[in-house]
């Protein structure tokens, strides 16, 4: 059975997912504004699983299907130009996704799923979409949670970026709808492809993400600075400017130098 092309999703260059890239190499936003946005077939197949999580955990918190992802097992999705078959990998990698969830909520829980935000008063270019998120309103607890389908490093949840950037508009958005108020927030990572464990957790002050929001703040800033620096690092992989870039070229010629000294 094939799938149309799920509905596509605006990006800030400032965005969440690129944060650890952007907030160290403030350089990166303008260098890469007028380069076109390329994707592979990996990137197009976590998009898929991203899909079918969203599918299945409101499935499963709507007691319909069970939420189990092994009903879409050969199924093909295009995305972005490529035919993506799910296979059972993918599917149990979701349903890890899907479980740890269902099984955190408790009665009282709220649950968003690919939530949207934006950060307007503290900059326009912050917005963005979170994987999903429990509001517990008994103990004035919210956890953020982020699904990595990637089997490459795995992705630390202590004081994690993407996932504060994340937990601000979910903060800013209960706020807004609800009035509420959170005392804690815990992030959740969710990576079953990784050698390391499937689910980390962090959890944390309220406070500690209002600082964060300062951090943000300052991080885009530095980013719209007319000589903003490019730094080079383990964020390149990630970088569409990746092997074009100077600050990498100085790099490499400070390590020559260092060598032949």
């Amino acid at each position: 059975m094939t799938k149309p092309d799920h509905k596509s999703r605006a990006h800030s260059v400032v965005g969440a997912s690129g944060y650890s890239r952007w907030s160290t190499c403030p350089g990166s936003v303008a260098l890469t504004a007028d380069m076109p946005n390329t994707s592979s077939i990996h990137a197009a197949t976590g998009t898929v699983a991203h899909e079918i999580c969203e599918l299945c955990l409101i499935d499963a918190h709507k007691l319909a299907n069970s939420g189990d992802a092994y009903r879409f097992v050969r199924d093909t999705f295009q995305q972005e130009g490529y035919s993506i078959t799910v296979d059972e990998e993918m599917a149990d990698a979701v349903n890890i996704y899907v479980e740890t969830i269902i099984e955190d909520a408790t009665d009282d829980a709220q649950l968003f799923v690919e939530h949207k935000f934006h950060l307007k008063r503290l900059h326009e270019g912050l917005f963005g979409t979170n994987d999903a998120g429990l509001f517990f309103p008994k103990r004035k607890h919210l956890t953020i949670y982020d699904f990595k389908y990637g089997a490459g490093i795995p992705v630390r949840a202590k004081a994690n970026g993407q996932l504060l950037y994340y937990a601000i508009g979910a903060l800013e958005k209960l706020h807004e709808d609800h009035g509420a108020y959170v005392d804690t927030v815990e992030l959740v990572v969710i990576q079953p492809r990784t050698s390391g464990e499937p689910v980390e957790r962090w959890s944390c002050d309220v406070m500690d993400v209002m600082d964060f929001a300062g951090e943000l703040l300052a991080a885009v800033k530095r980013t719209e600075e007319p000589n903003a620096p490019l730094v080079a690092g383990s964020h390149c992989r990630f970088c569409p400017a990746n092997g074009k870039c100077a600050g990498q070229l100085q790099q490499a010629m400070a390590a020559a130098k260092a060598e032949f000294a």
